[in-house]
């Protein structure tokens, strides 16, 4: 899921903004982006189906990236080695695959195509989506409070 805040209207804080040096441009973007992004992880992490892995605790994270002066990106989602919550959210329909040396099948296909490895039959399990709730659920107030450290942190560097 991906929040993108495109800085309008206000042009004094715009202008403020872009009166910053570079490096400390982006510290400010920076920590408005994961003030708006902590409150959809954290409501992701309570959504996120518990059972014998760590997906809830750990497995959520966010990113961010810079891509203009005024602009940033911020995107929640699954750890790099969390892949299966992927399929916690959308869901697995039912399937064969041929197993390999890990997994014991209780199919075979025979002699066909001179293939007799074993088959797995993966039943599938239905969707348990927890992003996108958390991030339809949290939008109005990751939005609002990224606005307000955005705005805060602005007016907090241009005084020194």
């Amino acid at each position: 899921m991906k929040l993108r805040l495109d800085l309008e209207g206000e042009e004094l804080l715009r202008r403020r903004l872009l009166g910053m040096e570079k490096a400390l441009r982006g510290k400010v973007l920076l920590k408005a982006a994961k003030a708006g992004a902590t409150l959809v992880r954290d409501r992701a992490r309570e959504l996120a189906p518990r059972g014998t892995g760590d997906l809830a605790e750990r497995g959520i994270i966010f990113a961010t990236t810079v891509r203009k002066a005024t602009y940033i990106e911020v995107s929640v989602g699954h750890r790099r080695d969390q892949f299966y919550g992927v399929f916690q959210e959308l869901g697995v329909s039912p399937h064969v695959r041929k197993s390999g040396a890990r997994v014991r099948g209780v199919n075979y296909t025979g002699r066909r195509g001179g293939d007799t490895r074993p088959t797995y039959t993966h039943p599938g399990h239905p969707p348990r989506p927890h992003l996108r709730p958390a991030f339809d659920q949290e939008l109005e107030n990751a939005i609002e409070a990224a606005s307000l450290e955005l705005r805060d942190a602005v007016f907090r560097e241009t005084k020194k």
